[in-house]
């Protein structure tokens, strides 16, 4: 599957500072958020690596997201239940700051649970998170 990113700026590094941490967010298309010329990314992403994030607690594995629930608890002051509705995007929250970060915390959770992608909504539909520290071989620029 062939996913998009688009940036203002070319990407040499990746790091954890970002403020969806490692992950950069995908779409199907290629679509432009910004009023500057911007850079077109492309990722190949198998479909059976992309994990649907209102999947994340159906899974007898779900114990591995313990700490990115805690982390989630923590960031949006809120207890582990609606931590849970704010990571599997069931639920979000109403600081656009924190839900952005909380997507970060979802791709994570995709990779602590082996899958190379988190596939959730936003206002734009269907978004892919991916955490891409080290991975920057990964993307093509093809504009």
């Amino acid at each position: 599957m062939e996913l998009f990113h688009t940036s203002p700026n070319p990407i040499d590094a990746i790091n954890s500072y970002g403020m969806l941490g490692e992950c950069l967010c995908f779409s199907s298309n290629v679509y432009q958020m910004a009023a500057c010329k911007v850079l077109v990314y492309k990722l190949e992403v198998s479909e059976h690596e992309i994990i649907e994030a209102r999947s994340f607690f159906y899974r007898d594995d779900y114990k591995k997201l313990d700490q990115i629930v805690a982390n989630v608890m923590e960031l949006a002051d809120c207890n582990e239940e609606q931590a849970q509705e704010f990571l599997s995007q069931n639920d979000h929250h109403h600081d656009a700051e924190i839900d952005w970060r909380i997507q970060g915390y979802a791709g994570e959770a995709a990779k602590v649970l082996g899958f190379r992608a988190c596939k959730s909504q936003d206002e734009q539909g269907a978004v892919y998170i991916v955490p891409m520290y080290v991975r920057e071989a990964d993307l093509i620029l093809i504009e």
